[in-house]
């Protein structure tokens, strides 16, 4: 599987209510991904590119007040320089 090597944009909070991003791969592909709270980790689709662009961007706190643990928000604030 495919590793990320940049988040374009995102995280944000697109009209679906959904936490989503878009990356670019190892293998030069991009995508967009969206987060599943159940699997705690990203899974491709989800939402659109033009949904990201105009949604606004997620924050710490705000990802608190909507009842994500301190796992989910580690990642989905992380970075691949976070590694």
């Amino acid at each position: 599987m495919p590793k990320v090597v940049e988040v374009v944009m995102g995280p944000s909070m697109p009209e679906t209510g959904e936490i989503a991003r878009a990356v670019t791969l190892d293998n030069g592909w991009g995508q967009v991904q969206t987060y599943d709270k159940r699997k705690k980790s990203w899974v491709k689709g989800g939402t659109t590119l033009q949904s990201l662009w105009a949604a606004d961007a997620i924050s710490r706190d705000l990802l608190k007040q909507n009842g994500f643990d301190a796992e989910d928000i580690q990642k989905i604030l992380w970075r691949p320089k976070d590694e």
